[in-house]
């Protein structure tokens, strides 16, 4: 149960102090182009190479190609 609310915990927390979308600044929240590359890639950066953790048949998939061609995923091999 501690690890549930630990696990649960730090993500609630990572979601609402990181994500690009979430806004606690009065400003950020009334302009409407507060979108920032940086930002989401940051977000995103660790997301590919966690899915790619174990081999599965989605993963594996032809259509994922492309995502393996790029340069910050070269260090995951199929």
């Amino acid at each position: 149960m501690t690890v549930a609310l630990t696990g649960a915990s730090f993500t609630m927390m990572r979601y609402s102090t990181q994500h690009p979308d979430v806004h606690f600044d009065k400003d950020r929240r009334q302009d409407f182009f507060t979108y920032q590359p940086g930002e989401g890639e940051h977000w995103r950066a660790h997301r590919f190479t966690l899915a790619n953790g174990k081999r599965n048949p989605i993963n594996q998939s032809q259509l994922f190609d492309p995502m393996f061609e790029r340069p910050e995923n070269h260090h995951i091999h199929r």
